[in-house]
């Protein structure tokens, strides 16, 4: 008697998206295109400069450059960090 197995394939032409609530941390190296922003204007944030420490500072502004999520920081004074500088979200942490 000749057994033959039998295989069921599913082919699922639409996976459904990652929310933020499924994502655990951050992937940089992710598609870009589907990046989701972890920060709003006016949220408190984390950067941290190689060599010199971590800094709280407010979120001024966000923008999406090249698929990416970026930030203009400024600091509890009001000042802008760097003079303006975008800041990629890979390099924040969230405050608190």
């Amino acid at each position: 008697m000749d057994r033959r197995t039998l295989r069921v394939f599913t082919y699922h032409s639409a996976k459904r998206e990652k929310t933020p609530e499924d994502r655990s941390t951050y992937d940089p190296s992710g598609n870009p295109a589907n990046s989701i922003p972890l920060f709003n204007v006016g949220d408190s944030v984390w950067l941290k400069i190689v060599r010199v420490g971590n800094f709280e500072l407010t979120v001024a502004e966000r923008r999406k450059q090249d698929g990416k999520y970026q930030y203009q920081l400024k600091d509890a004074d009001g000042k802008l960090y760097e003079a303006g500088e975008w800041v990629n979200q890979e390099r924040l942490n969230a405050s608190g």
